[in-house]
């Protein structure tokens, strides 16, 4: 998808980015939803796309081991589309970049924390919390950066995989329910609200 972006014009040109489904708020609000998974297919340069994929390869693993490469690729999913809608809610602007599914990827591995505590405190532990804490910190000092997205992918992953269990282990009746009805309710709320700031 990005060489698709340099052959049409390169991610600088917005235009190129729109056409090839940016978030833009006015055009989800005219019920171009599909808005809200195809931003994460695209990129607004070589630098942002080279963290992301790093930040895939160094923590994807972990989570395809736990849970499967089915339900990484539901989680990476739902946490994508619930990235964009906390943009389109929280957020103005034009936003391209897989950051918000790979937040989500940290949602996942927050619920086996919740399942696994003694085992997500020797292996992931502080690593995690540090790193979505500074990432979220940075997000809001630096511009340019989405972190409305990186945190609706945050909690977009952790309910995904309370919806789904671990690759091993499913969930209960009730807490699969619970995690799916509030994933539901949030993006329903969303889309009929509409953005707060246009």
């Amino acid at each position: 998808v990005y060489v698709l972006e340099l052959i049409l014009g390169g991610p600088n040109d917005n235009m190129v980015l729109v056409v090839l489904g940016a978030k833009v708020n006015s055009l989800i609000g005219m019920g171009q939803y599909w808005r809200l998974l195809t931003p994460a297919l695209l990129h607004a340069n070589l630098e942002h796309i080279a963290l992301n994929m790093i930040s895939l390869y160094l923590w994807g693993p972990n989570v395809e081991i736990l849970y499967g490469k089915w339900k990484m690729l539901g989680v990476y999913v739902c946490a994508a589309v619930m990235g964009s809608a906390a943009s389109y809610l929280l957020s103005p602007y034009l936003s391209v970049g897989a950051s918000g599914a790979i937040f989500g990827l940290f949602g996942t591995l927050l619920s086996f924390g919740r399942d696994e505590p003694d085992f997500f405190r020797r292996v992931f532990g502080v690593r995690v919390i540090l790193l979505i804490a500074l990432n979220v910190l940075n997000g809001f000092v630096n511009t340019g950066i989405d972190n409305w997205a990186h945190l609706g992918g945050l909690l977009g992953g952790y309910l995904a995989a309370e919806m789904l269990g671990t690759f091993h282990r499913r969930h209960g009746k009730l807490r699969t329910f619970a995690a799916a009805a509030a994933y539901a309710a949030i993006l329903a709320a969303i889309l009929i609200a509409g953005p707060i700031y246009g």
